[in-house]
């Protein structure tokens, strides 16, 4: 008779469970959309960025569930950036001649990512990687005391790509808190300019670099 009313009270404890939204419905959202402030660091190739200083930018990812299971999400999406305020200075002098540089890089990219979340009750943490087209641009000025200045711009374009990580920060039912970090997969270029009738390039620049960024996520 006890097993019996054992049984029942179990019973009837797990008729509620049938109607609560499953594990993975309320710690898996369909999609987000998240704003971001970007630490952008050049990488250290000779070819590429190296002695650049640390850049500045925005961006903004969106985050697409494509299937889903109680303990994992596979998301697809695009992310749209734009970094500046990188530079490289030097100067150059010898008993004839003296002249000063500065060139500033920048540039915008877009992405296509595809990540796999791991959700937990009040952290995700994910990993994945993507696509990266670079629309990149160098400002060159040179300046020779006593004579001016003469300024250049290069640009290019490539595709690359990228492996990132990182963690969201449950804040509230609808938001989290994010911080990702990226690492570059050959993203090189053809840089190329036409100055006095003549045509400049830089082949094969690295233009990839590491990435911190910290956003706020909006799911939907």
């Amino acid at each position: 008779m006890k097993n019996k009313i054992a049984m029942a009270v179990a019973v009837f404890a797990a008729l509620p469970l049938g109607f609560q939204t499953s594990y993975s419905d309320e710690l898996i959202p369909k999609g987000s959309v998240a704003p971001k402030f970007i630490l952008f660091f050049p990488n250290d190739d000779t070819s590429g960025l190296k002695d650049f200083s640390t850049g500045f930018g925005g961006g903004v990812e969106a985050r697409f569930n494509v299937m889903s299971s109680t303990t994992l999400g596979i998301y697809v999406g695009p992310e749209i950036e734009y970094i500046d305020f990188s530079t490289y200075k030097e100067t150059y002098s010898d008993i004839d001649f003296t002249y000063e540089s500065k060139v500033t890089f920048s540039t915008y990219k877009i992405k296509a990512n595809f990540l796999l979340v791991v959700p937990l009750q009040k952290i995700s943490f994910f990993f994945g990687g993507g696509i990266v087209y670079n629309q990149s641009t160098m400002d060159w000025e040179i300046t020779i005391p006593g004579y001016g200045s003469t300024s250049l711009t290069l640009s290019g374009s490539g595709i690359g790509g990228q492996m990132l990580c990182g963690i969201d920060l449950l804040l509230g039912e609808r938001g989290a808190l994010s911080f990702e970090f990226t690492i570059p997969l050959s993203q090189s270029q053809d840089m190329e300019a036409s100055y006095m009738g003549e045509s400049l390039s830089l082949e094969d620049m690295n233009v990839g670099g590491t990435e911190l960024n910290v956003g706020y996520r909006f799911y939907f």
